[in-house]
């Protein structure tokens, strides 16, 4: 009995075996337009010298001769490989044909190898992958035929390695993928060169490249969303395109994307009236001389269709949008410097530029910028820098509404020149700057619907400053200025403009009480006077000659009287003395004259309240003053003189600081502020005695002046020499040999 079961096991995997067969090498041998069924065509030697057979599922098929096949039917096999620079193709004369590839020990399944294409122009020929097999192309694998096509299957791979190439063109069908299924190596490429089609959603390696080059009216989808993955390069480069109605409706992201020709159509992205997509480039954007990009081609609405640019746009072409919404946006993004080149008439119609980039990266371009005149397109300064500076190029707004530019703050600004075309009642801002971390915002307020245009950039260090100045008007100029221009062919349409400082590293003395507008007339400084306004800034109060009106281009600066009067202070000191402040000064006073003098302290050094007041003099003036704070402030005092004449006009002393306590050394004061003599004096407050450096710099932070001594307890003045140093801005930096150090500005007349 055991004997028989034995042998009926046998003879039950004998007949198992038989069913299932053995993997067989075959190689194709058959004629020009053999049939894949053909047996005579396959043959187990590659010259033809061995056993032809019909394919089966566990054959391992090769080819690797020039060949011409017609498939008559639907085939599984453990793999096919083309090989050996082989050129074939595949042919069917009706009906769906599939092949399908894998099951056997061989890897990969399917292999188009180096070299060798396979063409399939045979009709309705679909190739797939069994599960857990693997597809290689490092060759070429073209389809032509009316809905051929290769399905990546989910749970397979295929892999489209280095140089190799997937083409789709005549009226084939649609490859079909997931970012699991489908791998694009780089360098690799994806063309589709007929009309209509899609890309597969896969794994795109940024070098890779999808090309739509045979669109005539409808271009070619995109089966992946931007949630899924990113493709590679996206190239479009169409001469016979003349599409002008279908457009791209999902969102999609790429690395980089180049429009090279649009024949006589355009490339749409979104005609959805009610859906937002956005394009993200993760990359560079290059639109050719003669393409058109048109965006958000929707026959109403207002959502933000974008394309949001991480890396560099060329736009020698056109972008424009041609339907009736009217929130298109180009937006600048990332973490990384950029840069934008455009054609003067680059953007088109309702076409905004949005700067998104994180905080001190900017957008730099190395071309003019002109946005649209339409009242829907305009700048988005959100974020990061635009500048127009490093390439000495300028931004144009042409839109005339106020609202054209929306932000403009120090962290996003115009670095260089701005144009804005005015054309209604109102305020137009220009956040503008020559730096990337100061905001020189200015504001000209219109009142005329008359368009006209004005150009504005801020600079410095400004070289009439200490030229034509008015003794009593105007003693001092900023060494900060806006340039302005004003083209129009009517009357001037400004009342006045408005300057702010609030936003600038060295503002000097624009907080001071007596600063206004001033403008340079190519000789002198005429006073623009200073009327109020908002905090951190200040507004003319004068138009040309006394007018209410701006008419004129040039240099604008902040100015100021530093009232000098016929009196002076010979000498003011202070000291501590137990828990009171002791002041101690005397003046030289002009004879016949009187004045009112006040003691003012403060505990900030900028807000000063009066303590002491008295009319003066000149025979009380030969007396020296005195005066005891014997409540004095927590912490730090400043002292300070106002003396002011009958007409009001008013002139202050340098300060004296005492306090409480001293911890480590403080720069206290340094006057006369601006220095018109050959000799400064800094005021140096310390805790103890230490040794201490004392530098002056000039604007580019070079050292001028350096002066080593050693600090006593209390207050310690010590002299610097300024003769001979140039008029412009400084700053005196006080170290010690503690590491304490203090910074205050000084201006050289």
């Amino acid at each position: 009995m055991k004997t028989i079961c034995k042998l009926l096991s046998v003879l039950f995997i004998l007949l198992f075996s038989f069913s299932k067969g053995h993997a067989v090498t075959l190689y194709w041998v058959g004629p020009v337009g053999g049939y894949f069924s053909d047996a005579t065509c396959w043959n187990t030697s590659v010259n033809g010298l061995g056993s032809p057979g019909v394919p089966t599922n566990t054959d391992d098929l090769i080819i690797n001769q020039d060949a011409t096949i017609r498939i008559d039917g639907n085939y599984t096999t453990n793999s096919l490989h083309i090989t050996g620079m082989a050129n074939v193709v595949f042919l069917n004369s009706s009906g769906l044909r599939t092949l399908t590839f894998g099951g056997g020990a061989v890897s990969p399944a399917f292999l188009v190898d180096e070299g060798a294409e396979l063409d399939v122009t045979g009709n309705s020929i679909k190739l797939t992958l069994a599960l857990g097999s693997q597809c290689e192309i490092k060759g070429a694998l073209d389809f032509s035929g009316t809905n051929s096509h290769m399905e990546h299957s989910y749970g397979s791979t295929t892999t489209v390695k280095t140089g190799a190439v997937i083409r789709y063109g005549g009226t084939s069908g649609d490859g079909v993928g997931y970012p699991s299924s489908f791998i694009m190596e780089g360098l690799s490429k994806y063309e589709i060169y007929k009309n209509g089609g899609s890309f597969p959603a896969g794994s795109y390696a940024p070098s890779s490249e999808i090309n739509n080059s045979g669109a005539i009216s409808t271009p070619a989808n995109f089966q992946m969303d931007a949630s899924q993955g990113s493709y590679g390069t996206y190239v479009f480069n169409s001469p016979a395109f003349s599409g002008t109605t279908n457009a791209i409706n999902n969102e999609v992201a790429f690395q980089d994307v180049h429009i090279d020709n649009t024949g006589t159509g355009r490339w749409i992205f979104s005609s959805a009236p009610a859906a937002a997509y956005t394009l993200t480039v993760n990359g560079d954007l290059f639109v050719a001389p003669g393409t058109i990009i048109d965006i958000n081609k929707a026959a109403s609405g207002s959502q933000a269709t974008v394309i949001r640019i991480f890396g560099n746009a060329d736009i020698q072409g056109t972008i424009t949008e041609t339907g009736g919404n009217t929130g298109s946006l180009i937006e600048m993004a990332g973490s990384a410097d950029a840069f934008w080149g455009s054609a003067s008439t680059a953007l088109q119609n309702d076409v905004s530029l949005t700067i998104q980039k994180d905080q001190g990266v900017s957008v730099i371009a190395n071309t003019d910028i002109n946005l649209p005149a339409s009242a829907n397109a305009k700048l988005n300064l959100n974020f990061g820098i635009l500048d127009m500076q490093t390439y000495s190029n300028k931004l144009t707004i042409q839109n005339t509404n106020t609202n054209a530019i929306e932000g403009g703050t120090v962290y996003s600004h115009i670095v260089g020149t701005l144009v804005r075309f005015t054309g209604q009642a109102g305020d137009y801002s220009f956040p503008v700057s020559n730096t990337l971390d100061e905001l020189a915002n200015a504001v000209i307020h219109s009142n005329s619907t008359n368009q006209s245009e004005w150009q504005v950039n801020f600079s410095s260090p400004n070289n009439n400053a200490s030229t034509g100045l008015l003794p009593g008007k105007i003693d001092e100029v900023s060494d900060y200025f806006w340039n302005i221009s004003h083209n129009t062919s009517g009357l001037s349409n400004a009342s006045s403009i408005t300057f702010y400082y609030d936003n600038l590293l060295n503002p000097g003395f624009a907080s001071d009480p007596e600063a206004k507008v001033v403008y340079f007339d190519g000789a002198s400084w005429v006073d623009y006077g200073a009327a109020a306004g908002g905090a951190g800034s200040i507004t003319n109060s004068l138009g040309t000659n006394g007018g209410n009106t701006i008419d004129v281009s040039g240099v604008f600066a902040f100015g100021r009287s530093l009232n000098l009067l016929p009196i002076n202070v010979e000498y003011f000191t202070g000291r501590r003395s137990g828990s009171a402040n002791e002041l101690s000064w005397k003046l030289n006073c002009t004879a016949g004259s009187s004045y009112n003098m006040s003691l003012q302290r403060s505990g900030d050094g900028r807000t000063y309240a009066d303590m002491f007041t008295q009319n003066v003099d000149a025979d009380r003036c030969l007396e020296p003053f005195a005066y005891r704070d014997a409540m004095p402030l927590g912490g730090k005092n400043y002292y300070r003189l106002a003396l002011r004449d009958v007409d009001g006009r008013i002139t202050y002393s340098q300060i004296v600081l005492l306090a409480k306590s001293i911890a480590g050394t403080t720069l206290a004061t340094v006057y006369p502020n601006p220095a018109f003599g050959p000799t400064v004096t800094a005021e140096v407050l310390a805790e103890n005695a230490i040794g201490s450096e004392i530098l002056m710099t000039d604007i580019l932070g070079r050292v001028v002046k350096r002066v080593q001594t050693r600090l006593l307890p209390e207050t310690n003045k010590i002299q610097l020499d300024v003769n001979g140093l140039p008029a412009g801005s400084y700053q005196i930096i006080l170290h010690d040999a503690d590491g304490n150090k203090s910074v205050l500005p000084l201006i050289k007349k």
